[in-house]
């Protein structure tokens, strides 16, 4: 993790040479030298938790004002101001440490278990998800991340077969969350599985044949600030019919 960050300092160096060494290394190391110290002023928490990361035994229970997408934003802009007016340098300069500082937010999401915060005050946390443990014998071709795209999530749901004949692609959805709900979410049918799933073993009556089901998978329209994440429970509305108003899922 810190050979990344590290390394990030040693390119930029060579991408503007008239940035010190050291300034490059405060940039690209900021959110971890500003961290501590909001862990001693009380402001963010840590604790202590034997096999909580691969690196280190530490759970961050809460540190979004030194690690979150939004406040590095920040940060690298004043960074980069305070920079560009102490030392009269170029914008250009200012521009690459407040990269740095930024780059913290990427390396540690990779590193990371799903514990990245994206802003101040919310409770969305991202990160990849954690498929092995330290030890544990991998073998060959077995997963060991995976990495999640926010802007291109969608809601898995099951249709039974008695409606599925209703759901066609490019129809119009709704999702509706837990964590906001009163907010529905555009969404559009992009996927709709070619084969039931939880099939029994025959099928006779049609009260048997109920019991088959479809996935369909609702890609969100726009979730470009990020506030779905993956593992929220959801419900969602498919409107199959044109004029029909909408409504909750009941």
């Amino acid at each position: 993790m810190f050979l990344g960050h590290f390394g990030l300092a040693f390119a930029a160096r060579k991408a503007s040479p008239s940035i010190s060494l050291g300034a490059l290394f405060l940039a690209c190391q900021f959110a971890d030298l500003l961290w501590p110290t909001l862990v001693l002023a009380g402001i963010e928490r840590v604790e202590i938790e034997p096999g909580a990361t691969t690196f280190m035994p530490l759970d961050f229970v809460s540190y979004p004002y030194s690690h979150s997408l939004v406040a590095l934003i920040l940060w690298a802009v004043i960074v980069g101001t305070i920079y560009m007016m102490a030392t009269r340098a170029p914008a250009a300069a200012a521009v690459t440490l407040g990269l740095l500082v930024l780059s913290h937010w990427a390396l540690d999401y990779i590193t990371h278990r799903p514990d990245m915060p994206l802003t101040m005050g919310g409770p969305q946390r991202v990160g990849p998800e954690r498929m092995v443990d330290v030890g544990e014998v991998v073998t060959a071709g077995a997963p060991l991340l995976e990495l999640v795209d926010l802007d291109r999530l969608y809601l898995q749901v099951y249709v039974p077969e008695v409606q599925i004949g209703r759901v066609r692609l490019e129809l119009p959805a709704r999702i509706y969350t837990d964590a906001f709900p009163d907010q529905p979410f555009q969404a559009t049918v992009r996927y709709i599985a070619s084969k039931a799933e939880f099939t029994p073993k025959e099928v006779q009556t049609p009260d048997e044949r109920v019991k088959l089901i479809y996935a369909v998978r609702l890609y969100l329209t726009d979730n470009s600030d990020h506030r779905l994440t993956p593992g929220l429970p959801a419900d969602a509305i498919i409107r199959w019919k044109d004029g029909v108003a909408w409504a909750k899922p009941r």
